[in-house]
């Protein structure tokens, strides 16, 4: 994002994750959807890779511009790594 000419790199720093009774995420400082399933959501956040494991995963909306992304289903855990992304990528996977 660019304010008075300058890029500021701060607005795009801030990760924030906020589930409600297990069926509802909101989170913001995601780059990128990795891969997704009913089971599983893959992601690339402003802290590291995230994986989101559950059952009836929907991805509701997702907004690479502001790195806002909604999501519902029954989670059952969310795991952080420190890497961005498994090597390939989902789309390397997905043509295996």
């Amino acid at each position: 994002m660019i304010l008075n000419g300058k890029e500021n790199t701060q607005l795009r720093k801030k990760h924030t994750l906020i589930l409600e009774s297990r069926t509802e995420l909101s989170l913001e400082g995601v780059q990128d959807v990795a891969g997704f399933s009913d089971t599983k959501i893959q992601l690339s956040t402003e802290q590291g890779a995230l994986t989101i494991a559950g059952s009836g995963l929907h991805i509701d909306s997702f907004s690479q511009e502001t790195g806002a992304l909604k999501m519902n289903g029954h989670v059952n855990s969310l795991i952080y790594s420190d890497t961005h992304r498994e090597e390939g990528g989902f789309w390397a996977k997905l043509f295996k």
